[in-house]
Protein backbone atom coordinates (compact mmCIF):
# COMPACT_ATOMS: atom_id res chain seq x y z
CA UNK A 1 0.00 0.00 0.00
CA UNK A 2 1.24 3.48 -0.86
CA UNK A 3 1.95 5.88 2.00
CA UNK A 4 0.35 9.10 0.73
CA UNK A 5 2.80 11.20 2.76
CA UNK A 6 5.91 9.54 1.29
CA UNK A 7 8.35 10.95 -1.26
CA UNK A 8 7.24 8.24 -3.67
CA UNK A 9 3.63 9.43 -3.42
CA UNK A 10 4.78 13.01 -3.97
CA UNK A 11 6.71 12.02 -7.12
CA UNK A 12 3.72 10.02 -8.40
CA UNK A 13 1.32 12.90 -7.76
CA UNK A 14 3.67 15.32 -9.55
CA UNK A 15 4.02 13.00 -12.56
CA UNK A 16 0.25 12.61 -12.85
CA UNK A 17 -0.39 16.35 -12.66
CA UNK A 18 2.31 17.25 -15.22
CA UNK A 19 1.42 14.43 -17.65
CA UNK A 20 1.28 15.99 -21.17
CA UNK A 21 -0.92 13.17 -22.48
CA UNK A 22 -3.45 13.77 -19.70
CA UNK A 23 -3.36 17.49 -20.51
CA UNK A 24 -4.11 16.77 -24.19
CA UNK A 25 -6.90 14.36 -23.21
CA UNK A 26 -8.43 17.13 -21.10
CA UNK A 27 -8.19 19.55 -24.03
CA UNK A 28 -9.95 17.07 -26.32
CA UNK A 29 -12.67 16.49 -23.74
CA UNK A 30 -13.20 20.25 -23.48
CA UNK A 31 -13.37 20.57 -27.27
CA UNK A 32 -15.73 17.59 -27.60
CA UNK A 33 -18.71 19.49 -26.21
CA UNK A 34 -20.36 21.47 -29.06
CA UNK A 35 -21.27 24.42 -26.85
CA UNK A 36 -17.79 24.69 -25.33
CA UNK A 37 -16.30 24.36 -28.81
CA UNK A 38 -18.41 27.34 -29.95
CA UNK A 39 -17.30 29.38 -26.92
CA UNK A 40 -13.66 28.58 -27.66
CA UNK A 41 -14.05 29.32 -31.35
CA UNK A 42 -15.62 32.71 -30.53
CA UNK A 43 -12.68 33.51 -28.23
CA UNK A 44 -10.23 32.41 -30.92
CA UNK A 45 -11.89 34.70 -33.47
CA UNK A 46 -12.19 37.68 -31.11
CA UNK A 47 -9.45 37.90 -28.48
CA UNK A 48 -11.57 39.33 -25.63
CA UNK A 49 -15.27 38.81 -25.03
CA UNK A 50 -17.53 39.43 -22.06
CA UNK A 51 -20.13 36.90 -20.90
CA UNK A 52 -22.93 39.08 -22.26
CA UNK A 53 -21.20 39.20 -25.67
CA UNK A 54 -20.90 35.41 -25.74
CA UNK A 55 -24.54 34.87 -24.76
CA UNK A 56 -25.63 37.17 -27.59
CA UNK A 57 -23.21 35.80 -30.21
CA UNK A 58 -23.86 32.15 -29.44
CA UNK A 59 -27.58 32.45 -28.65
CA UNK A 60 -27.03 30.69 -25.32
CA UNK A 61 -28.32 31.45 -21.85
CA UNK A 62 -26.10 33.25 -19.37
CA UNK A 63 -26.01 30.23 -16.99
CA UNK A 64 -24.96 27.93 -19.85
CA UNK A 65 -22.17 30.25 -21.01
CA UNK A 66 -21.00 30.78 -17.42
CA UNK A 67 -20.93 27.01 -16.82
CA UNK A 68 -18.73 26.37 -19.86
CA UNK A 69 -16.46 29.29 -19.05
CA UNK A 70 -16.00 28.03 -15.49
CA UNK A 71 -14.93 24.60 -16.79
CA UNK A 72 -12.53 26.25 -19.24
CA UNK A 73 -11.15 28.52 -16.54
CA UNK A 74 -10.67 25.60 -14.12
CA UNK A 75 -8.67 23.83 -16.86
CA UNK A 76 -6.50 26.95 -17.44
CA UNK A 77 -7.74 27.35 -21.01
CA UNK A 78 -9.26 30.79 -20.47
CA UNK A 79 -8.57 33.64 -18.09
CA UNK A 80 -10.95 36.30 -16.92
CA UNK A 81 -11.00 39.77 -15.42
CA UNK A 82 -13.64 42.16 -14.23
CA UNK A 83 -14.40 45.33 -16.18
CA UNK A 84 -16.86 47.22 -14.01
CA UNK A 85 -19.85 44.91 -13.70
CA UNK A 86 -18.83 42.78 -16.69
CA UNK A 87 -16.63 39.71 -16.57
CA UNK A 88 -14.50 39.33 -19.69
CA UNK A 89 -12.61 36.30 -20.98
CA UNK A 90 -9.75 35.50 -23.33
CA UNK A 91 -7.74 32.42 -24.17
CA UNK A 92 -5.00 31.98 -21.58
CA UNK A 93 -1.28 31.84 -22.26
CA UNK A 94 -0.85 28.31 -20.92
CA UNK A 95 0.33 25.11 -22.62
CA UNK A 96 -3.17 23.62 -22.64
CA UNK A 97 -4.61 26.82 -24.15
CA UNK A 98 -1.89 26.76 -26.82
CA UNK A 99 -2.86 23.19 -27.66
CA UNK A 100 -6.53 24.24 -27.92
CA UNK A 101 -5.52 27.15 -30.17
CA UNK A 102 -3.69 24.77 -32.49
CA UNK A 103 -6.67 22.40 -32.54
CA UNK A 104 -9.02 25.29 -33.38
CA UNK A 105 -6.71 26.71 -36.05
CA UNK A 106 -7.82 24.12 -38.62
CA UNK A 107 -11.48 25.04 -38.17
CA UNK A 108 -10.69 28.74 -38.53
CA UNK A 109 -8.97 28.35 -41.91
CA UNK A 110 -11.04 29.27 -44.96
CA UNK A 111 -12.37 26.24 -46.82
Amino acid sequence: MLDLRSDEAHRLRKALIKDPVAEKALAFSLLSDPSRYRVLKALALHPELCVSDLTELLNMTMPAVSHHLRLLKDADVVECWRDGQMICYRLAKTPIAAFVRRALARSLEPA
